[in-house]
């Protein structure tokens, strides 16, 4: 009725109480569009300091005052519920995407992203899963590069404030009652709407985490830093629930009982896998599973001196094995590798520590050998240097040795050493592993090369059968009635001497020794031998054969012919 006085809708546009009307209307629409502004002003600061930030996922000043500033914004916007008939705050009650809606949003939303975090981390206790637990860590201590005392301590710490944060909701009463009051929206986004639920929820979850992490403390496939992590981080955690001294927090998630039987199941397994991988060590049981246990052991003495102290010893003791096998054993062996007669004898002295060294190079054991006490051994140096061995020793002890008695014309020895070098390539190739086989090329190459020295040596034997004993001295010595010498008739004999050696030794060779290489050789040596020889004798024998010229021979060199 005022504004219709205001307006003049009663005939008295012009009276004092319309002026009257008319002024207080002005007054009234200037307090609306100020108070609308100063409304204005408060959302758009909630908006940009607290609603459309990025807030942390651990308690901090930041999350506290965001909080805090929500929790005052919604006592504001309750008190505002009585002049909604004057003012339109649309912008403030819209239920989808008022500033209302959007506070309770965002609290129930962060309020959820801490009760993730903090499933996350205990998810991660329980599986034992060292990548995921250091994740957590370092997402809750960003900036830290080592895993140590401090970083579980900041750990702790946070995840206390974390679960003092949850039980501690009283301190945003407005808020936390409007978000438990907007049920199905919250239901709809998977939003703990109740905290002290979302508290006895993480207890029980806690202490099963602890229970199934103990279980799994004693599996072979749980990293020794696993278990020294999740202990360091409960010791921590204990100690900064004594510090705060908060009763709830305390009885709900302290864990004495459980940290020591804990300690006392990771120290045995340690003893107890340090233990076996010594006897793998030992026993040279160099494998993919050797190589993953010490990596895991490696990543443990980052974090623990205890664990660093047993890895470094275990690094120095596979030094030690390494060592001996190349130098105790398979440089011995190669030293005396012309009394390695059998193929047994051959594998177990030579082919197994080669393959030995081997499985230490092919499963990456190098770098636990560079982490060891001592002088640094390299698996690629040492290999190399064993096949630059193995290849000198056969090549100057064995294949030399056999090639000088075939040059003294010791054939069958010469073929019986060649023949056992043979069996041993084959048994190198038989016995060796198909991803290296140095040893056999090696030995190969040596055998083929020293077999092309045999050949050009048995054909430096074979020229003698290129000569012509009788014509080429005669001719050099002259004749006498068309007679030869005496001289050439000693060289003749001479020839013919070397000539039924040579025969007799290609003879003995063929039937004597195993020399499949070369019996064709020997086969056609010994048929050109038989054909070159008589052929040579009837040329000799010609004064006697030939006609009557034996009736011109004088007594003396009848007497030569004798």
């Amino acid at each position: 009725p005022l504004w219709h006085l205001a307006d003049g809708d009663d005939g008295a546009g012009d009276s004092a109480s319309a002026n009257a009307a008319r002024h207080m209307r002005e007054m009234h629409e200037e307090a609306v569009a100020d108070t609308t502004a100063i409304i204005d002003a408060c959302c758009q600061q909630l908006s940009q300091s607290v609603l459309e930030v990025d807030l942390p996922a651990q308690p901090d000043e930041q999350l506290a005052s965001a909080f805090g500033r929500m929790n005052t914004f919604l006592q504001f916007s309750n008190s505002l519920a009585t002049i909604t008939q004057w003012l339109s705050l649309d912008c403030i009650f819209k239920p989808t995407d008022g500033f209302l809606a959007q506070c309770k949003h965002k609290a129930g939303f962060e309020f959820a992203k801490i009760v993730r975090r903090l499933e996350r981390l205990f998810r991660a206790i329980a599986d034992c899963s060292f990548e995921r637990i250091m994740s957590e860590f370092q997402t809750s201590t960003a900036g830290a590069e080592e895993l140590g005392d401090e970083v579980y301590g900041r750990a702790a710490s946070e995840t206390v404030s974390s679960l003092a944060f949850i039980k501690n909701h009283d301190a945003y009463p407005t808020l936390f009652a409007a978000v438990a009051a907007d049920a199905a929206a919250l239901e709809q986004s998977a939003m703990p709407h109740d905290p002290n639920a979302a508290f006895h929820t993480l207890e029980r979850f806690f202490r099963r985490s602890l229970t199934r992490a103990h279980q799994k403390f004693g599996y072979a496939h749980t990293k020794p830093a696993a278990r020294f992590v999740i202990v360091s981080f409960i010791e921590n955690f204990n100690d900064e629930l004594d510090r705060r001294n908060v009763a709830v927090l305390s009885n709900a998630f302290k864990a004495e009982d459980v940290l020591s039987i804990m300690q006392q199941t990771h120290a045995a397994v340690a003893r107890e896998t340090q233990k076996e991988l010594r006897m793998k060590i030992i026993a040279h049981d160099f494998s993919a599973e050797l190589s993953a246990e010490l990596r895991q052991l490696q990543e443990s003495a980052q974090l623990s001196d205890l664990d660093k102290h047993s890895y470094m010893s275990l690094c120095t003791e596979l030094r030690r094995q390494v060592t001996s096998i190349y130098a105790n054993q398979l440089r011995r062996s190669i030293m005396l590798l012309q009394q390695l007669e059998s193929p047994h004898t051959l594998f177990e002295e030579i082919v197994q520590p080669w393959s030995k060294l081997q499985a230490a190079k092919e499963f990456g054991l190098q770098p636990f050998l560079n982490d060891a006490h001592g002088t640094i051994i390299e698996l690629s140096s040492i290999c190399g240097s064993q096949v630059k061995l193995f290849q000198d020793v056969l090549n100057d002890k064995l294949l030399a040795k056999y090639l000088d008695l075939f040059e003294e014309g010791d054939f069958v020895s010469a073929e019986h050493g060649f023949h056992r070098v043979l069996n041993m390539v084959d048994s190198l190739q038989r016995s060796m592993s198909s991803d290296d086989l140095s040893l056999f090329v090696v030995a190969r190459d040596a055998l083929c090369a020293a077999r092309d020295k045999q050949r050009k040596q048995l054909e430096l034997k074979l020229l003698p059968l290129h000569d012509d004993p009788v014509h080429e001295n005669a001719s050099a010595e002259g004749t006498v009635d068309g007679l030869v010498s005496a001289a050439t008739i000693q060289h003749f004999e001479q020839w013919l001497e070397s000539c039924f050696s040579l025969r007799q030794m290609l003879e003995r060779v063929i039937h004597e020794a195993e020399c499949k290489e070369l019996r064709s050789c020997y086969r056609d040596a010994l048929a050109w031998a038989d054909a070159v020889i008589p052929e040579r004798l009837a040329s000799m024998l010609a004064p006697l054969l030939e006609g009557n010229r034996f009736l011109h021979l004088s007594r003396q060199q009848a007497q030569l012919f004798e």
